[in-house]
């Protein structure tokens, strides 16, 4: 696999296509009430450039009139469109059916299942790096199905300010993340607990994936273009865990594809300390 150096990922980090281009300001909305889509995801397609709405919907993006953008947030059908005049852009809700939820009186066993408790290497925050990492996580073979209960994460600083979004994604053929499982847009900042726990017992989340990914997106509203990264959210990554299990990808990627994260930190394996707790 080809080697990305820190020096590149600055440098893609900072390429500008300035020519030709303009800011552009447009809002994203929910097709069926009309309402703005809170920090939905903006990439504009085969350039270094992308972007993420506010609290609102609200985005301003540096692109030129008949480029692509990917719009995308969890619960939503992802839109790919060339640019257009119109200064709104719709997103359909969509309706993930998962496994048939068993009512019981009796009280599940819990399990966790991933590298919550291992040895902690550093620390990592995002900032204004528009980046997203996921890590894997595999379902030992006696759990045939399985609900997600909670998930649990190491983190520092949760009450700060920027916004941090959590995926979870099923495996694809090609072994990266692909299909977003969540049905409900969850921001980890408002939800996570002292424990560092986030409760998703609500979505009823029945599975009988073999491998999961767990993934964490930093998140960089318009509204604060000063973010101080020290100030930012951080989440704990260990060198504990045989292998590269975690990936990641930045909307400063012209091609916007998952990467191992070993090929941006310090050419070493990385992986998030995070945790499902089934039953």
């Amino acid at each position: 696999m080809k080697q990305i150096s820190l020096l590149t990922f600055v440098a893609i980090w900072f390429t500008i296509n300035a020519l030709g281009q303009e800011n552009l300001r447009k809002f994203i909305c929910d097709s069926q009430t009309r309402k703005g889509i809170p920090f939905a995801t903006i990439k504009v397609l085969n350039k270094a450039e992308g972007t993420s709405a506010n609290n609102k919907g609200l985005f301003i993006v540096k692109a030129l009139k008949n480029d692509s953008l990917l719009i995308s947030c969890v619960g939503y059908k992802p839109e790919k469109l060339v640019l257009t005049l119109a200064d709104t852009v719709f997103l359909q809700p969509i309706v993930i059916t998962l496994g048939e939820v068993k009512v019981t009186s009796l009280k599940r066993k819990e399990y966790s299942i991933g590298y919550y408790n291992t040895k902690k290497k550093l620390n990592l925050a995002g900032g204004r790096m528009q980046v997203e990492n996921a890590t894997k996580i595999i379902i030992p073979q006696e759990y045939i199905s399985y609900r997600i209960k909670k998930i649990k994460i190491r983190n520092e600083n949760r009450n700060e300010a920027n916004p941090v979004r959590l995926h979870i994604y099923s495996e694809g053929k090609d072994g990266l993340p692909e299909k977003e499982l969540l049905t409900e847009d969850i921001i980890i900042n408002n939800c996570i607990k002292a424990n560092d726990e986030i409760d998703l017992s609500k979505l009823e989340l029945v599975l009988s994936e073999r491998v999961l990914f767990v993934g964490i997106e930093w998140i960089e509203p318009i509204l604060d273009r000063k973010m101080d990264v020290f100030k930012s959210i951080h989440f704990g990554f260990t060198n504990q865990i045989p292998g590269n299990l975690t990936y990641i990808r930045t909307l400063k990627d012209p091609e916007y594809r998952w990467r191992l994260m070993e090929e941006f930190v310090f050419n070493t394996n990385a992986n998030l300390m995070v945790s499902l707790i089934i039953d």
